[in-house]
This record gives structure tokens, sequence and C-alpha cells, in this order.
């Protein structure tokens, strides 16, 4: 039998695989759009004469394949490479995207040959594709929240002594639980904005904070001190990919509830 803190370990992550995944999705359509770019540049300057749309794409993708930017003997992996383009996870190859042991290596592949400004930009995006997408993070972030304590057991809920995320939503505007995170989010935008820059570049904060929750004595959390088992992030710069489901789970439990609670002490 499985101890109740193993499942509930078991279903956090779980919950949080679908924004993680988004995650991905985003990295994979922002690389798509720096390859029809440079393609469309290079076209304009006349340097793909008799080469069709196809063809310039593949030739683009060796470059990246061969990995002159990079310094991994014998060039990079080309399934990896093509399942990164495609937003495609294999389990024994890239589950996190990039290859947890050689991210560094197919982050310089991809900066160099694809004109990214740092690899923060090819992971995360730009300020604008950041605020651009914010709001559907926020929002897949609640309901992980919100799918991850509906599936708990009861005697695990009453245990952990969780805090509602329904009951935190409930102080916004709305009829529904949709409605109540969408006027959220129009409340925290600014504060959720800050603290997503600190969690993707990894910028430690230990400030402490309350959560007012009705009770006689209110909740005091601390944020934990984040663990990478394996170096592909650069603290103060970037997080990688690895284990991002757990780590966006520890973001919603600690920061999330932060941006709420501080917005509805402002609305009072």
């Amino acid at each position: 039998m499985k101890s109740q803190i193993r499942i509930a370990k078991e279903a956090r992550k779980k919950a949080f695989e679908p924004v993680m995944g988004k995650i991905f999705e985003l990295c994979s359509e922002r690389i798509n759009r720096r390859i029809g770019l440079i393609l469309r540049t290079v076209d304009d300057t006349n340097e793909t004469q008799n080469h069709n749309e196809k063809d310039a794409r593949a030739s683009l993708k060796y470059k990246i394949i061969e990995n002159k930017e990079g310094k991994l003997a014998g060039g990079l992996d080309e399934d990896v490479v093509s399942h990164i383009i495609d937003g495609k996870c294999e389990p024994r190859r890239n589950l996190y995207l990039f290859p947890t042991k050689s991210a560094k290596e197919y982050y310089a592949a991809f900066r160099g040959i694809l004109w990214f400004d740092g690899v923060y930009e090819i992971l995360w995006g730009t300020v604008t594709e950041i605020t651009t997408y914010l709001p559907i993070i926020f929002q897949m972030l609640c309901n992980a929240e919100i799918e991850e304590q509906d599936n708990l057991p009861s005697n695990s809920k009453k245990n952990n002594k969780l805090i509602d995320i329904r009951q935190v939503l409930s102080n916004f505007e709305g009829n529904g639980t949709d409605e109540q995170i969408n006027h959220a989010y129009k409340k925290v935008s600014n504060l959720f904005f800050l603290e997503w820059m600190k969690f993707t570049t990894l910028r430690s904060d230990e400030r402490k904070f309350t959560i007012a929750d009705g009770s006689p004595n209110p909740t005091v959390v601390t944020p934990k001190t984040i663990k990478t088992r394996i170096d592909d992030t650069e603290e103060n710069q970037y997080r990688g990919f690895y284990q991002l489901n757990i780590r966006l789970s520890e973001f919603a439990n600690n920061q999330l509830y932060q941006v709420l609670t501080q917005g509805i002490m402002e609305s009072l």
C-alpha cells in the first residue's frame, strides 16, 4: 500500500504536468518562429535561390545538429533536435524537452544558429512573449491546484491542513471558478509577473508571507530553497526544464498563494 504522503506527492506531480507541457509547447513554438524569421531574412538576401523552404529548413536544422556553437563531440543527436523543434518529449532521450545531462550543449547550438540573445530567451521568451502567455499559465496553475486538491483522499487533506484554493479564489469577483481566476489575474498580474521572473531566473527569495485563511492563527509560509540535482541551470540567469512539473508545484504552493493573498489584501 502506498503511503498517504507518497500518494499526495504523485498527485501533485501529475496535476502540474499539463503546465509543464504548455511551457514546452511555447518553447518549441518560439524556436520555430525564429527558424521562420531566419529563413525569411536569408531569402531576402537572395542566399536561398533555387532552394525551397523544406530544403532551407533541413539545411538550418543540420547546422544545429552539427553543433559548431556547442562543444559536444560528434555533434548533437538528430532525433533529439527534431524532438525539440517539434515539441516532443521522449522518456529515454529528452523527457524534459532538452536532454538533461547535455542541455547546455543544445542551448549553445540553438542560441548560436538561431540568433537568440541568450538561453533565457530560448526557454522562457522575451518580456513581451512572457506577458502574452502569463494569463494562461496563471489559469493553468490555479486549475492544477484545484485538481490536485480534488484528487487527494479526504484524510490526507485533513492531515496536511491544505489551504483550499477555491476558498482563496472566492475572494475575487465572478460567478464561477473560471471567472474568479480571470478577475484574480487582472488584480495580481503585476505581482505575478515579478514572481514569475524570479522563478524563471532562479533568483532566490527568502521572504516569509502570511496567508489569511480566516482562522485565528493565519498560516505562515516560508519558500523552500530549490535544489537542482543536475546542473542544467544558471542561478540568477535562467531555470532549466529539469523536473519542471515539481518546480511548478512548489511555485504554486508558495508564490501563487502569496500573490493571491496580496491581491485580496489590496482589495480590502
